[in-house]
């Protein structure tokens, strides 16, 4: 069990390769950092990428490791099923928390929508 005062938990859903390589599956690589050092406490599988699914199982990691209390920020990527006002991972995750969390918006993800924005405004496809 981790010793911290406050931590941010972090989270990214990936769709990866099922064991039997068939098929895909949802996970969701969840990592607590706090003094500049990083644990990762799982990568679960989920149903589905829904804020309900997410914030459901970082929950459950963070109470398997008595985490539930020092988490005082959120950050995760800026996609709707993470950031929407009503069902998106993180309103969800503060109710199950009891209290309002602060949240870090991963701004690689946001670089990511700027270049994308550029590129396709430049770049035009030829025939």
């Amino acid at each position: 069990m981790l010793q911290l005062e406050f931590a941010t938990v972090h989270w990214d859903g990936k769709l990866l390769p099922a064991i039997t390589r068939n098929k895909k599956v949802d996970t969701l690589p969840v990592i607590i950092s706090a003094n500049g050092q990083g644990h990762l406490l799982g990568v679960p599988q989920l149903a589905s990428c829904s804020g309900d699914d997410m914030s459901a199982a970082i929950c459950n990691l963070l109470a398997e490791n008595k985490l539930l209390d020092i988490v005082q920020a959120l950050c995760c990527d800026t996609t709707e099923s993470n950031t929407g006002r009503i069902k998106g991972a993180c309103v969800l995750l503060e109710r199950k928390l009891g209290k309002d969390r602060l949240y870090l918006p991963c701004r690689h993800h946001l670089y990511e929508l700027i270049l994308k924005s550029a590129f396709e405004e430049c770049i035009t496809e030829s025939s």
